[in-house]
């Protein structure tokens, strides 16, 4: 519980602060610089950690992770073509335990703020071809 509580309190501090669109113009910006994309990873591990709230602690501080999840829904466009510009990079030099990691973790944003019809079926076309099956 008290990992929980930490990460319940992480994100109400991330998403009071604005850190997302900070966060945002980060990987923008090394997103053309970084074919490996692994701050785009690291972010993607960081944002699945806070978004799911735990259901153990008590009702108010299950809300946090809500309040980040809300700032995340007014950039999906943007979030998850960054999250699949991962996928659709050389994979070849990842562990396969990395690939299903980064899955996982997209999978824990996406239920909180569920990719864009536009991009899903492209996401879903990554996440399952053979570069990412390795």
């Amino acid at each position: 519980d008290e990992l929980f509580m930490h990460r319940a309190l992480l994100s109400l501090a991330v998403a009071e602060c604005g850190f997302i669109e900070i966060l945002l113009a980060q990987l923008r910006s090394r997103s053309s610089r970084d074919r490996t994309h692994r701050h785009s990873v690291a972010a993607a591990a960081f944002l699945g950690a806070l978004v799911e709230p735990p259901l153990s602690l008590p009702r108010g501080i299950q809300d946090f992770p809500r309040l980040l999840a809300a700032q995340l829904l007014n950039h999906l466009n943007e979030v998850w073509s960054l999250l699949g510009a991962v996928l659709d990079s050389p994979l070849r030099d990842w562990r396969p335990v990395c690939v299903r990691g980064y899955i996982h973790d997209c999978a824990a944003i996406s239920y909180a703020a569920p990719p864009p019809p536009s991009v899903t079926s492209n996401f879903l076309r990554l996440c399952l071809s053979e570069q990412s099956s390795s």
